[in-house]
């Protein structure tokens, strides 16, 4: 877009027949500052785009982190489910092994 905007000065300057010295001052200033801003442009879109890609490095690791906080979870209450289950099988047994056994009673006949 600059280059264009250089192309419509010096078109404007030449409308005359000639490009005098003030104008050619004028356009090469014009073009001075757009070869700063476009540099500083340049400078800023690539900090940019390495800070982005920082972020998403550490938005990956952290990823990383959740997912294997998850699984050792996971693992754990695993383990808990299976431990409650031999204690719960284990109550179970004490109590059955403690109660008497009593015969069923057959009712008298009529």
């Amino acid at each position: 877009m600059s280059n264009e905007i250089i192309s419509f000065l010096t078109g404007v300057a030449e409308a005359d027949g000639a490009i005098d010295e003030r104008e050619e001052m004028a356009i090469e200033r014009v073009s001075t500052i757009f070869l700063t801003v476009n540099s500083f442009s340049t400078t800023v879109s690539e900090g940019a785009k390495a800070g982005m890609e920082g972020l998403n490095r550490q938005r990956q690791s952290a990823l990383s982190g959740i997912a294997a906080g998850i699984q050792a979870s996971k693992k754990s209450f695993g383990s808990l489910g299976q431990k409650s289950k031999t204690v719960f099988f284990g109550l179970g047994r004490k109590k059955n092994a403690s109660t008497p056994k009593v015969p069923p009673q057959k009712s008298p006949r009529p």
